[in-house]
């Protein structure tokens, strides 16, 4: 019974970063088949947002949680990774798409983050069932803290929400000039678009 408890608490913040994770994959699928280089610069740049909020929120709290019931080098590892997204990262943003290797960078990232996400959520959330850290604190903690960093990064707060859409909605929400989403996530799905066109650069095409 116990077991079970700590179990459904530990899923509380493993929902959170989820989320997350399947919202970093939905961009770089958008990113692959999109065309128009404002388009795809657009969700690179939202897609550097979405990583650099994760990245923090995880180095920040969730990590460390896993100290007390981790081996040398399970966490280490996820931090050295973490290191490598982040220069990727800052390369990207200072980029323009026609640039050389634009694309190969964005791939290359897309391959690190896919590897990170696997082992993630395959080695340490199994570590976060097994910690013996305060689950619930914990998990209101990731909560407030991942709405601060959002909010400072332009995101909207449950950009997760938006995952499960038809092939359609998606391409609405991160492509379609003007395009409304009807529906239950519409007001997600719309918040999200909107970050997207913002970081649309001004009159290159």
């Amino acid at each position: 019974m116990a077991r079970t408890s700590r179990r459904s608490k530990a899923d509380a913040v493993l929902r959170l970063i989820r989320s997350d994770h399947r919202t970093v994959n939905e961009l770089l699928r958008a990113f692959k088949r999109t065309d128009g280089e404002r388009h795809r610069q657009a969700i690179v740049l939202t897609l550097c947002k979405e990583l650099n909020a994760h990245a923090l929120l995880e180095e920040e709290l969730f990590y460390p949680a896993l100290r007390s019931v981790a081996r040398d080098g399970e966490v280490g590892e996820a931090y050295v990774e973490h290191s490598v997204v982040k220069g990727l990262v800052q390369k990207l943003e200072g980029m323009q798409p026609d640039e050389p290797y634009y694309e190969a960078s964005v791939k290359v990232l897309g391959d690190l983050v896919e590897h990170h996400v696997d082992e993630e959520e395959d080695e340490l959330f199994d570590l976060a069932r097994r910690s013996q850290e305060d689950l619930q604190a914990l998990a209101i903690l990731m909560q407030e803290r991942r709405a601060q960093l959002r909010q400072a990064q332009g995101l909207p707060q449950e950009a997760g929400e938006v995952i499960g859409l038809d092939e359609a909605a998606r391409e609405a929400m991160l492509l379609g000039p003007g395009s409304k989403v009807p529906g239950m996530a519409g007001t997600v799905v719309n918040k999200l678009s909107n970050v997207v066109k913002g970081a649309m650069p001004r009159g290159r095409h």
